[in-house]
C-alpha cells in the first residue's frame, strides 16, 4: 500500500511543477527544458537559406518577437501542412529546450 500511494504522490508532485511558461517569461530560463506558449503572429518559410529554417514568432513579428519557433527543413515532413501557413494566426505551445539567439529566446 505504501508503494501506491508513493507513485500517486509523485505524480501530483510532477503535475504541480508542471508549468507553461509565455514569452515574456521564457527569457529567464535560457537553457530549461519547458513549455512555451503564445500566439503566432509571424511566420517566414527561408527555403533558400542554409537548412531551410522555418521560423515562427510567438506574441510579436520580427523584429519584436518575444520568442522564436525555428523548425529546420529536415523535420518540416513531420508536419502534416506548410507549418509556416498552418500555425499564423493560432495560439501555439512548444516543448524542447529554450535557446538564445541574439537576445531572443528560441526553441529548435
Amino acid at each position: 500500500m505504501r508503494l501506491h500511494t508513493f507513485v500517486i504522490l509523485s505524480i501530483a508532485a510532477l503535475i504541480v511543477n508542471a508549468q507553461t511558461l509565455t514569452t515574456q517569461q521564457a527569457k529567464n530560463h535560457i537553457g530549461e527544458n519547458q513549455t512555451v506558449c503564445g500566439a503566432v503572429k509571424g511566420t517566414y518559410y527561408a527555403r533558400n537559406s542554409n537548412g531551410a529554417p522555418t521560423f515562427i514568432s510567438l506574441d510579436g513579428s520580427y523584429p519584436n518577437q518575444p520568442f522564436n519557433i525555428v523548425i529546420w527543413e529536415n523535420y518540416r515532413s513531420a508536419f502534416k501542412s506548410s507549418p509556416e501557413t498552418y500555425y499564423m494566426g493560432k495560439n501555439l505551445c512548444a516543448t524542447g529546450t529554450i535557446k538564445e539567439h541574439k537576445g531572443v529566446p528560441v526553441m529548435v
